[in-house]
């Protein structure tokens, strides 16, 4: 069986934050690098797994940047390893789909990931998705059954569990309370630092998009303005009337029922149409 375990290492503050004019960030006096419980979790629940079943392999993603942290991983029985740099401040939503691609050279059978791992926003739930597994959260006991099928015990808390069984592929998020007696071994330690990592760095980029907005206008009504070829008496009658209804004789101003009229008229006139 195909394993994969999702690890993402963890920064956690220690003491006041210190900082300074040139970096607004948290400084590196007052922060350590640690993994989630539930991330470690993952990890020993496919240690144990693979010692019930030895042929099985176990593929470590670890999002991060201290390869020490990896290496602490890999000393519970890891077969291969990927570390995936990420800037910190980037949220794992954002490489799900990068994740989602090198996950996909090779076709698991279990995937295992934490709290931490799988991040939050949603992350597990699309990786889960797009690799087409099954997905169960909150397992804090897993087995392999021997007909091929998979059993995961579910927390639903205030004491709750839940029995849910499964098959393959599956997307197992462990929960922080999950207890193993998994232990690093001399042999897996020493494995472990023969382990060839292959880094990946990915960089997202910052999209942006200029937009040409325009003010809209207010519609210009229609105003009346009075025959500038017309004196100004004229002008001034045909404001205080409202209009003209002929004006140089080929343009009619006025109500539209006179208008159409008028038009009749002109045309009987001119016998366009029948009297």
């Amino acid at each position: 069986m195909n394993i994969a375990v999702l690890i993402r290492e963890k920064i956690d503050p220690v003491g006041n934050p210190i900082f300074s004019e040139d970096n607004k960030t948290i400084s590196h006096l007052n922060k350590i690098l640690s993994l989630d419980d539930s991330d470690l979790a993952a990890m020993k629940t496919a240690a144990k797994l693979k010692n019930q079943n030895p042929n099985s392999t176990i593929h470590v993603f670890y999002i991060g940047n201290n390869q020490y942290m990896l290496r602490s991983v890999l000393a519970l029985g890891a077969d291969q390893a990927e570390l995936i740099k990420l800037k910190d401040g980037k949220q794992m939503f954002e490489i799900v789909q990068l994740i989602d691609q090198l996950m996909s050279e090779k076709k698991f059978d279990l995937i295992l990931s934490g709290q931490q791992g799988a991040g939050t926003n949603g992350a597990g739930a699309t990786l889960a998705s797009l690799a087409g597994a099954t997905l169960i959260t909150a397992a804090i006991f897993l087995e392999q059954l021997k007909d091929g099928t998979g059993v995961a015990t579910r927390t639903l808390g205030r004491g709750q569990r839940q029995k849910v069984t499964f098959t393959f592929p599956a997307f197992v998020m462990c929960d922080g309370t999950m207890n193993i007696e998994e232990v690093s071994s001399v042999p897996h330690l020493l494995s472990g630092a023969k382990i060839r990592i292959k880094e990946h760095e990915f960089r997202i980029p910052n999209k942006s998009e200029r937009l040409t907005l325009q003010i809209p206008s207010p519609r210009p009504k229609k105003i009346f303005m009075p025959d500038s070829k017309g004196g100004a008496s004229n002008r001034l009658k045909q404001i205080l009337s409202g209009g003209v209804k002929q004006r140089n004789l080929d343009r009619l101003v006025g109500e539209p029922k006179e208008i159409a009229q008028q038009f009749i008229n002109f045309l009987k006139k001119e016998e366009i149409i029948p009297k």
